[in-house]
């Protein structure tokens, strides 16, 4: 039982299906933004946002070769490039999805 539960947790995670209608937890909800005159408003925030997620994708690694280095970096600057890289990412992710680019 404990495996079926799992696999649909993933299902739902890796595919993005939506939450069934069972479900006792309320799902969290994207409420895209109204375009005004223009779809390059648009365009823009959702371009932002995507290379705002790629910024938060790239920082990870070049920290840990930054730590890999001769002098390195400690590991609190370590966790500084973590918490940067997650925020970046994350303002990416919503900013995608109020956009209205995201993927449902």
């Amino acid at each position: 039982m404990r495996e079926i539960r799992l696999r649909r947790f993933l299902n739902r995670l890796l595919f993005h299906q939506p939450p069934s209608y069972r479900s006792t937890r309320a799902a969290a909800t994207f409420v895209a933004l109204k375009p005004s005159n223009s779809a390059a408003n648009v365009l823009s925030m959702y371009t932002v946002a995507r290379f705002l997620q790629i910024v938060g994708l790239t920082i990870p690694p070049f920290a840990i070769i930054a730590q890999l280095m001769e002098p390195g970096i400690s590991l609190g600057q370590m966790l500084g490039f973590l918490v940067a890289a997650m925020a970046f990412f994350g303002i990416g992710y919503l900013m995608q999805h109020y956009s209205g680019g995201g993927t449902e």
